[in-house]
């Protein structure tokens, strides 16, 4: 029968594109080694149409695998199909190898759960400055706790409250574009639905001011940073077992906050440490949710 849209997908322009927008940022981000397109054979978005867009994106379609439940042959084939082209020949393929970079090559996501107190708003301000004039990537959700901050936009604004309207669709690739972006994003977004967005951007990882344990993306790492009643002290037990990565006292001075930021982010980045929401394959706290909408 004739119908205008595939299966658990609706006809939304608006949802469309934010379906479309999460599905082509995940798949383009530069931390995909290898990926596969799998489509039942009726939906909207079918193989067709993705290469047709990977292509728009300056992409070879030949670089990603293809299967279709439809063309070949039902579930049992396809699943073959679709770990021979993600594995096959390649289980001992050596990672690849990590190079030198500096702030233009770097893409950070920065979010809150709340309004940032002034010194961690000066800290976030500072990274996100720096980040920025060296030729690097900042994006925030539009609307979200993070952009309350008047410390952390004092420091990255300079076109005053303008600066704060939307200059990038939810979960648009950003990966080309440098600069400070605010991504298109509803009032009402859940926190892991911004974090989906987010890691949709291209960015490599997620600075995410937080009051309560929060959840992180599969694709892209989320460092937690949250406040502490007293000075942190690593060898204290309580705060060995707190699930965020970063402790800082609301008294601190704002440059030892900045330091500490430095060094987790520069860690994860670099592959010498995971945040505690980033584990291994089937490890930590992730998620992955396509919002319905943006109204």
């Amino acid at each position: 029968l004739p119908h205008t849209e595939g299966c658990g997908c609706s006809s939304s322009d608006d949802k469309d594109g934010i379906f479309q927008n999460v599905m082509l940022g995940h798949l383009l981000h530069p931390a995909v080694r290898r990926a596969v397109l799998l489509e039942h054979g009726c939906e909207k978005t079918h193989n067709d149409w993705f290469r047709h867009r990977i292509r728009e994106f300056g992409r070879n379609p030949e670089d990603f695998g293809w299967a279709s439940i439809q063309l070949d042959g039902g579930i049992e084939s396809v699943r073959e199909r679709a770990r021979q082209q993600l594995f096959g020949g390649r289980e001992q393929q050596a990672p690849p190898e990590r190079m030198p970079a500096g702030l233009r090559q770097l893409r950070v996501g920065l979010l809150a759960d709340h309004r940032p107190c002034r010194a961690l708003g000066l800290a976030l301000g500072s990274v996100a400055g720096e980040v920025v004039r060296g030729g690097g990537l900042i994006v925030c959700p539009q609307h979200n706790e993070v952009l309350s901050s008047a410390e952390l936009l004092d420091e990255i604004l300079e076109a005053g409250s303008r600066a704060l309207r939307p200059t990038a669709k939810f979960a648009a690739p950003l990966s080309g574009t440098p600069g400070l972006h605010i991504m298109q994003c509803p009032r009402r977004l859940s926190f892991v639905e911004q974090v989906t967005g987010l890691a949709a951007t291209s960015v490599d990882v997620i600075l995410a001011a937080v009051d309560h344990p929060s959840t992180g993306s599969p694709l892209v790492p989320v460092i937690q940073v949250k406040s502490s009643e007293m000075p942190p002290d690593p060898s204290d037990r309580v705060t060995a077992k707190s699930s965020a990565d970063v402790h800082y006292f609301s008294g601190e001075a704002p440059a030892i906050i900045t330091e500490r930021l430095w060094v987790e982010l520069l860690d994860v980045v670099s592959g010498r440490k995971r945040p505690k929401l980033f584990g291994l394959i089937g490890e930590g706290a992730v998620d992955f949710i396509v919002p319905r909408g943006l109204a």
